[in-house]
């Protein structure tokens, strides 16, 4: 039974189907009968010659049909019809073809149930003659010849146009056929693939017997089935052919091809024609179908900037972009006559071709182009009439393929590439287009509303279509035009713009044209300083990226150099670097992304005649540059209109200019740029000259170096591997030389043999920058998402597996990429950060950030800025301190002497004896140099150099010059703001032929427009002094007043049409978006108070923030030569009260809007009433389905299409998300409406968006009635007390007095914690939405704070807030506590004893009226160690790596043959000899102080209902992530109510965090989860403590404990001293700032001395009794306090050891107002230590010394870094240099080390400690 139902409705649908097919196929429409009745031979066909005759004439009756839409949204389509009558007269020679009775008409339905048809010709409204002259046009004859089948010679008149011939061509096409003549690909590989394809088609088709003798042989038979290669509309493809030959006295074994009941009587008519003509032919029924796969050329037109920047693995060619495109096309024949012969006559052909643009994912829908076209033989005969062909007017094309206006002639070619009329289309013509010269009004027109549109409060998405029409206009406009449109332009004035914006404007429009003429223009325009400035500037830097690839030419670049070495140019040095900079990008799309169709194939290894000479790098170029990547016996190509010779001449010009700067880095550096941006081979050589070049500065040989970047992104170029291979091995090159070398060689895609070389070099790599940088590059390329990396990829992860794991820190070069591609997209977004670190700052030396995309499997970078510099650490330690303005630019430099220092202080001989006694000379003083640059789509468009001239030049024209920056801000008046640009951001085209030779395009075009307009000042208090004086006083005021307007709107539109003279058609998506940003306020900072102060007023009504409307739509466009392009009359609303409004409701404004409209002269309201079926209810953005265009479009010149937005069924799939944040009783809220349609019935398994899917978003700002101005006041307290928690708390919340503060029910305060000395930091929040400004005066106000004990043991947070308003809660108050383990001496270095020392803590939140238990949540937290962890430490199982064994290799291991070292087992050594600071022991204390377990309870109250729905979705999602490391119990489980509980535990390595936890109605685990990234566990050490424990710093120090050294570069070693001082650590300058020795306090001790030497100051840490060590056991502390001295100059501090009290070194001078040091004593609870340390710390120097009697700390400031020399090293980064000797001799035995930097002065012992070694220790030194 059910098999009968689904039978029968199967049979009905079916038949309902054929109804409505047949209803479209019926010949019986009026249109079709009046049609036809013209030409009487279409009903009754006059057929008198069967063969293909000379002296003939045949006429033929041609239909074309072609529909676009998106069948998987709905089966709306726009689309034409071409029908004519083709005559054809066979001259012998050459024979001539003609069109007349043309028909020429659209098509716009709601519904078409068969694209794929013929549709009744009553559908489309056709286009009047005197209106559009197609006949006129189309009956231009042309002339060709036939040849064995095919068509060849093809000639046109000179007044053709090329639409005209396309079609003409395609018509042609279909009579081409190659039945006898076959050609076969010239690809060799397709030719062996095609062999065995051929055998095995043979033997499946068997030849059908034949009874006409002499007709078929069996060799013949071979080939019913066969692939060759054939010129056809859309290129030279392969073509498949199916041969059917039946004879004519056998009708009913026809090959049945016809498909309808319409073809099948025109082949009954044709057989009884062939009868009653008494022949007997036979009949061929051909098919032939299209591969355009593989096709040997393809006529397309592609425009698009992201060619200017495309990866080696993903080819540029424009031909490439394909496989967005899939088509097929087929041709079925009706043919009388043997295929042997060559007079064989075709009666009948039908062609059908499906065309379908997929910008994502084939999930994500496509927009669809259906063709077809039939040809059906109405007549034959004697010529009756010849065809008349002007011999004299005559052009001959190649081919048959399609041409394109874009197509240029090539100068002494014999084919004719383009229409003669292409540089100037039809709408130039005043012949078709008489309002021609109304062009110079319409521009002025469309303009002037463009400007008055950026004018109004709201800059409408309208506005930015304007640009595109008048871009449209001036694309094809001639210089005169253009000029003539300037004038008009001038005219133009509208109030409130100013004349410099209304010029910048119409410049933007010029440079967006892209065209020769606007550049002609431009460059007239700058030559006359018509435009000057910032104007020039843009102009210049996005000039090269709108201009067409196609358009720029030889010419062109001369052009553009003339204009960058003129005078008008080079007078400013910012237009100049833009001039040259867009000069080599012209260069770069002119020579490197020509379309393959520019380039000459030539014979591999042969030179052409113009090449003959060049360099090797020119010969590399040619053999690389269309090829794809790794394809290098691939054939070579020349580029014509860029050949050898000419880019020699051109680099040759530009390196010229290079050496005629040899004194000059500013322009050194621009003329390198500018090699880059060309991307040539050729300038590989002068690149690679400087890169080696030992005397040039280093940031200008790395510039040199990334210049060649774009070669190795573009060729793989082998050349630039043997210049960059050499630079990056080489040890001794600077860092930034080889990082510099390798990014580059990255670039080129290096093969797996060069990857793995250069990761085992990372092995023996000694240069830890280096090696950081590599591994973090390789890395990051391994786990790439790239797909145009992903044979790098694969390669890099291979490469790895010879490297050793590196982890360094981030004070190291780093490489980061990150990204992501969606498959399903197509496309994705990634991004590049690169760090070079600099060893003589704490800056990085050099970083970049790059990002770039890849959309459709192409890359482009989008956007790159980064800087370089060197000498930034000399420059910032001589400017603190010294700063002058009588001489910035040597202040800046370095070369300013310091202050001098005053007189009867000690000289600075006493720090020079120690260079003389160690023969130390002090460094060259580095300049302060670099640049910085930014790159657009991988081009260099700006950058700056960097030099002290540069950097005082800038600073003195921006504080002194009154036209600058600041002088405007702090006048009175203030700044004004008026910025208008206007673009087209994006303007992509993708043209290709279709089989009825009208060309489609699918572009995606972007026009936007932004404005900013207001006012800005500043104001200063104290009021600074004018000029240089302005730095002499600090300001502690600073205010900012703003009130400026931003606006941004745009529309892109992607969409699929075809062109046809006056007429286009097509379907696409249109996406409206404004963007409203008012800016109305002020910023006070304070930083005597430190507070900052924001006020901001309020619009007065609501202000839609954000407005974006996407949908699909069909549209169809009409021109007509005698209509004037004003406003077209309103639509009419027949179909009003039958549809529903759309979800977006529109304004009274929007409907009451005039509506295009369709302009038929038929009675119909709708087309969709034309079908027999009731139309489905729809749901539409815009009312009625058609687009609506506001008021403000009457009277422009533009045509406005039939917009018709498609519909989607109502039972669609939707999603709308609506929501507010704040409330109506609040100062302002914010709403959020977000609509999304799916249209088909399933949501997307893929969640993302389908072309043609519905959205809306609208963000707008609503203020409350009445508000005016909301004001939000930020101060920020760092305080300080030695008194109660109270007293902190008070300074903490000084501006919320009141506040409620509710404690925690039971803390655990440490005891006497009232009495500890206590910090704390705290934020207040007022905000005041009522429009007051007093303080007091606040609607909500807050407190977030946290306080601490100085020893670190507790932590107090505090946070509140009261609130006035009605919505939120009253009060809230937030408590919390984190008590850390008491301390007793070092207890984490003796795993034997307790270790599961916890961090305990609370927390407690409550909120209501009263804040009463009722609403709370409440927080019990505990970090301990977990039991994997407690295992490692308990059987010592941490090597010195920190690195976990499992306890089964430990329990291998036997005496003597260890096979780790135990990180305990080699402190205990060290602690026996007296060194507890050692670096192990340091790693001991931080390893065994991690705590890697976190256990949580949390128990609530009266959560609200949407905050549980929140975390239960989060958990869901965590659930399914994890869905096979989680196990959950849920089955009678019965927890307790409101309380949750959790584990969080993290494995011994770091690698994985397992969590339990547990709600009232489940338990949940899950295990195992990778930790994408280094964790940080909490840690016992008190890191709130602001004096860490010695050794634990976060920044570098270098500590000496009894005989080991741990140096500033981590390197551990003994270090055994003498009663002689030695250089610890000393500043390498000639300024001789500071010094610090140490000593051995007596032979053999391990108490210590100690002297600080700064500003001509001495500090001695010495002990009391001169000469005599205080007595000291190894692992047993000093007492400081009784035992040692402290003496200044000389002299002894009676106090300075005295608890609680700090020393201070006065100034030196009575202007100096800091003091130079402070010496004190830190408490054993703040130090860590069981006694007493000595601190010291210099202001001036920046450097900080700890001292215990037996272990000496020095931390000196980062801006020290690789400028100090002594026994801890240099302080770069880098561990191989440690030993190195200022005199570059390498020592590595610590007894010679230390004795190179001792000091042999009299009453001394010189003589060095033997090293007290453990058994262990021995074995180790010896290993050494």
């Amino acid at each position: 039974m059910k098999f009968a139902l689904a039978l029968l409705a199967t049979l009905v649908l079916g038949g309902t189907a054929n109804l409505i097919r047949g209803k479209h196929a019926t010949p019986h429409s009026q249109t079709d009968e009046q049609w036809n009745s013209q030409v009487p031979e279409i009903n009754n066909p006059k057929i008198q010659e069967r063969t293909w005759k000379d002296g003939s004439e045949y006429r033929y009756l041609y239909d074309g049909q072609i529909l676009t839409g998106m069948p998987d949204v709905h089966l709306q389509f726009a689309g034409s019809r071409v029908r004519a009558i083709v005559k054809i007269q066979n001259n012998g020679d050459k024979d001539v073809m003609q069109i007349e009775k043309v028909f020429v008409g659209s098509l716009h339905e709601r519904f078409v149930s068969d694209p794929r048809s013929m549709i009744q010709l009553d559908a489309f409204e056709p286009m009047q003659e005197q209106d559009a002259p197609f006949e006129e046009v189309l009956k231009m004859p042309v002339r060709f010849t036939v040849e064995n089948g095919k068509v060849d010679n093809f000639e046109a008149t000179e007044t053709d146009p090329s639409w005209s011939i396309n079609i003409k061509r395609a018509i042609l096409n279909t009579f081409h056929l190659s039945l006898t003549d076959k050609e076969e690909p010239k690809d060799q590989t397709r030719r062996e693939t095609l062999k065995p394809l051929r055998a095995e088609q043979s033997n499946e088709i068997k030849p059908r017997p034949t009874k006409t003798a002499g007709q078929q042989t069996a060799e013949d038979d071979q080939d019913d089935y066969f692939t060759v290669v054939e010129d056809s509309i859309a290129g030279r493809c392969e073509v498949s052919y199916l041969v059917l030959e039946q004879p004519a006295n056998k009708p009913e074994e026809i090959y049945p091809i016809y498909e309808n009941e319409n073809e099948t009587k025109s082949e009954q008519r044709g057989q009884s024609q062939r009868q009653s003509a008494g022949q007997e032919l036979n009949v061929l029924n051909v098919t032939k179908t299209f591969d355009y796969r593989n096709c040997e050329f393809q006529p397309f037109v592609f425009k698009g900037i992201h060619l200017t920047s495309t990866c080696p693995g993903c080819e540029s060619r424009p031909e490439d972009f394909f496989n967005i495109l899939e088509s097929a096309a087929h041709t079925r024949y009706n043919i009388t006559g043997a295929r042997q012969s060559t007079d064989y006559l075709i009666e009948s052909a039908i062609s059908a071709a499906v065309y379908k643009i997929t910008p994502r994912s084939h999930f994500a829908g496509s927009l669809v182009a259906y063709a077809g076209a039939e040809v059906t033989l109405i007549q034959s005969g004697p010529i009756k009439g010849p065809i008349n062909f002007p011999e004299t007017n005559a052009n001959q094309i190649d081919g048959l393929h399609m041409i394109n206006p874009r197509f240029e002639r090539r100068e002494g070619e014999k084919f004719l590439y383009e229409a003669p009329e292409a540089s100037r289309p039809i709408v130039q013509l005043k012949k078709y287009w008489p309002n021609v010269d109304e062009k110079p009004r319409k521009v002025k027109a469309l303009f002037e509303k463009l400007v008055q549109g950026m004018e109004e409060k709201e800059i409408k998405s309208d506005t930015a279509v304007l640009i595109e029409h008048i871009i449209h206009l001036l694309e094809y406009s001639f210089e005169e035009e253009i000029q003539q449109i300037h004038n008009e332009i001038k005219t133009v004035s509208v109030a409130g713009v100013e004349k410099e914006e209304i010029d910048h404007m119409f410049a933007d429009l010029l440079v967006s044209t892209g065209t020769n003429c606007t550049f002609t223009y431009l460059k007239k325009l700058i030559k006359e300083k018509k435009i000057q400035g910032s104007t020039v500037i843009d102009v210049l830097g996005a000039l090269p990226f709108r201009m067409q690839v196609d358009k720029i030419s030889g010419v062109m670049l001369q052009e553009m150099s003339e204009l960058c070495m003129d005078e008008s140019v080079s007078a400013s040095p910012f237009v100049e670097r833009a001039c040259w900079l867009s000069f080599g990008t012209f260069v770069h799309k002119a020579c490197v992304h020509r379309p393959r169709a520019e380039w000459d194939q030539v014979e591999a290894g042969q030179n052409s005649p113009k090449t003959q000479g060049t360099s090797r790098a020119s010969q590399q170029s040619r053999q690389s540059s269309p090829r794809q990547s790794g394809a290098r016996d691939q054939p070579e190509f020349e580029n014509r209109l860029c050949p050898a010779d000419v880019r020699q001449t051109i680099v040759q010009k530009v390196t010229e200019k290079l050496k005629s700067f040899a004194e000059d880095d500013e322009k050194k550096i621009l003329i390198i740029k500018v090699l880059g941006n060309m991307g040539l081979e050729e300038t590989i050589d002068e690149l690679a000259a400087i890169a080696v070049d030992m005397t040039e500065p280093i940031y200008i040989r790395t510039q040199a170096i990334y210049a060649m970047r774009i070669m190795g992104l573009k060729y793989q170029s082998e050349e630039v591997l043997e210049v960059l291979l050499p630079l990056y091995r080489e040890s001794k090159n600077p860092t930034q030389i080889r990082i510099a070398a390798f990014l580059t060689i990255m670039s080129s895609k290096p093969d797996l043999p060069l990857l793995e070389d250069i990761a085992q070099s990372l092995n023996r790599e000694v240069d830890l920058d280096v090696a950081s940088y590599v591994y973090s590059s390789l890395s990051s390329v391994a786990n790439s998402t790239d797909p145009c990396l992903q044979n790098l990829t694969r390669d890099a992860r291979i490469a790895l597996q010879f490297a050793t794991p590196l982890n360094v820190e981030f004070r190291h070069s780093k490489s980061i990429q990150k990204g992501t591609f969606l498959p399903h997209m197509k496309s994705g977004i990634f991004w590049e950060q690169n760090t070079i670190m600099d060893k003589d700052a704490p800056a990085p030396r050099a970083a970049n950030l790059r990002v770039h995309a890849n959309v459709n499997m192409k890359s482009f970078d989008i956007v790159e800025f980064g800087f370089e510099t060197e000498g930034l650490g000399e420059a910032a330690r001589k400017f603190l301190g010294n700063f002058t303005t009588e001489n910035l630019a040597e202040v800046i430099s370095g070369r300013a002497a310091r202050r001098p220092r005053a007189a009867g202080q000690m000289p600075v001989e006493s720090i020079n004896e120690i260079d003389q006694l160690l023969n130390l000379k002090p460094q060259e003083p580095k300049e302060i140099r670099g640049s910085a640059y930014m790159k657009i789509f991988g081009q260099e468009t700006r950058f700056v150099v960097i030099n002290p001239q540069t950097v005082s030049r800038f600073i003195v024209d921006l504080i002194s010059q009154q036209e600058s920056v600041i002088p405007k801000l702090m006048s009175g008046e203030g700044l004004k703001v008026d910025n208008r640009r206007v673009g087209m951001l994006m303007d992509s085209k993708l043209e290709f032929p279709t089989i009825l030779g009208v060309p489609i395009g699918f572009t995606v075009r972007l026009p936007i427009v932004t404005g900013m307009k207001g006012l800005v000042k500043a104001s200063m208090t104290p009021k600074p002094e004018g000029g240089l004086a302005f730095f002499k006083q600090m300001p502690q005021q600073v205010a900012l007043e703003m009130k400026v307007k931003s606006n941004i709107a745009a529309e892109l539109h992607a969409k699929l049409s075809v062109y046809i003279g006056f007429l286009r058609v097509g379907t696409g998506c249109r996406t409206k978006l404004s963007l409203n940003m008012p800016l109305d306020g002020k910023v006070d900072f304070s930083l005597a108070d430190r507070s900052t102060k924001v006020t901001m007023n309020l619009p007065e009504s609501p202000v839609k923030l954000v407005k974006m409307a996407y949908y699909p739509v069909t549209f169809v466009t009409r021109h007509s030569k005698n209509s004037v392009t004003y406003q077209p009359k309103n639509i009419p609303q027949g179909l009003e009260g039958q549809r529903r409004t759309g979800k977006a409701g529109q304004t009274e404004q929007d409907s009451s809007s005039e509506e295009q409209s369709r302009q038929t002269g038929q009675a119909k309201t709708d087309r969709a009433l034309m079908l027999d079926i009731d139309e489905v209810e729809t749901e539409l953005l815009t009312k009625t389905g058609h687009v609506s265009f506001p008021k403000w479009f009457n009277g422009l010149p533009v045509t406005i299409p039939d917009l018709w937005e498609i519909a989607t069924p109502a039972f669609i799939k939707s999603q709308d998300v609506n929501f507010q944040i704040g409330h109506d009783s609040m100062a302002a809220k914010l709403e959020v409406e977000c609509e999304h349609e799916y249209p088909n019935t399933r949501l997307s398994p893929l969640y993302l968006p389908v072309v043609g899917a519905k959205s809306r978003l609208e963000v707008k700002l609503t203020p409350k009635a009445g508000a005016k101005k909301v004001t939000v006041a930020i101060f920020e307290r760092n305080e300080f007390a030695v008194q109660s928690e109270q007293e902190l708390l008070n300074k903490l919340k000084d501006k919320v007095e009141g506040i409620t503060i509710k404690n925690l029910e039971k803390p655990s305060v440490p005891t006497n914690y009232e009495k500890m000395p206590k910090m704390g930091r705290s934020l207040q929040v007022l905000i005041n939405a009522e429009g007051g400004d007093a303080v007091s005066a606040w609607t909500t106000r807050g407190l977030l704070a946290y306080l601490y004990s100085v020893d670190g043991r507790y932590v107090k947070f505090v946070g509140a807030m009261d609130s006035k308003v009605p919505v939120l809660a009253k009060k809230i108050c937030f408590n919390g506590e984190l008590r850390y383990p008491d301390r007793t001496g070092l207890w984490f270095t003796t795993p034997q004893e307790a270790l599961n020392k916890s961090i305990q803590g609370q927390a407690e939140l409550f909120w209501g009226d009263d804040l009463t238990a009722e609403k709370q949540i409440k927080l019990r937290l505990r970090y301990q160690k977990s039991s994997e962890q407690t295992q490692v430490e308990k059987f010592d199982l941490y090597d010195v790596n920190g690195i976990p064994v499992p306890l089964e290799v430990a329990s291998e291991v036997r005496e003597g043959e260890a096979l780790f070292t135990s990180l305990y087992k080699q402190c205990e050594e060290d602690r026996k000899i007296g060194a507890p600071f050692s670096k192990e022991c340091v790693d001991l204390a931080i390893r065994y102080s991690d705590l890697l377990r976190l256990k949580f309870d949390v128990d609530y109250k009266n959560v609200s209902p949407y905050m549980r729905k929140v975390l239960h979705k989060l958990e869901a999602v965590a659930k399914g992530v994890y869905h096979w490391n989680t196990e959950v119990e849920d089955v009678e489980v019965k927890n307790p109510e409101n309380k949750i509980s959790a584990v969080i535990e993290y494995s011994a390595d770091r690698s994985y965090v397992d969590i339990k936890y547990q709600t009232p109605t489940q338990n949940v685990t899950i295990n195992n989860i990778d930790l994408p990234m280094d964790v940080q566990p909490a840690s016992a050490l008190f890191p709130w403590s602001p004096a860490r424990l010695v050794g634990l710093q976060d920044q570098p120090s270098c500590t000496i404990s009894g005989p080991k050294i741990n140096t500033f570069d981590d390197v551990s070693d003994f270090m055994p001293l003498s009663q002689c001082y030695h250089v610890m650590v000393k500043d390498a300058t000639d300024d001789n700032l500071f010094a610090v020795l140490v000593a051995n306090a007596a032979k053999n001790s391990l108490a210590k001395k100690v002297l600080i030497m700064f500003e001509g100051h001495k500090i001695e840490f010495v002990p009391k009794t001169e000469g005599a060590a205080p007595a000291v056991q190894p692992n047993q502390p000093i007492d400081v306090k009784s035992l040692y001295v402290v003496k200044y100059n000389g002299q002894v501090l009676a106090d300075a050891l005295t608890p609680e009290k700090r020393t201070t070194i006065p100034p030196n001078t009575p202007q100096d107002k800091q003091e130079l040091a402070d010496v004190m004593l830190i408490k054993p609870e703040t130090s860590g230590n069981k006694n007493e340390i000595i601190g010291f710390y210099s202001r001036v120097t920046g450097l900080k010394v700890l001292f215990d009697g037996s272990s000496v700390t020095v931390m000196p400031s980062p801006l020290w870094k690789s400028n100090v020399v002594g026994l801890c090293g240099k302080y770069d980064g880098q561990t191989w240099d440690e030993k190195l000797l200022p005199n570059k001799t390498l020592v590595a035995e610590p007894i010679a080390f230390s004795r190179a930097f001792q000091l042999n002065t009299k009453g001394c012992d010189a003589e060095i400690d033997r090293i007290p070694l453990q058994k262990g220790q021995k074995k180790t030194l010896r290993q050494q």
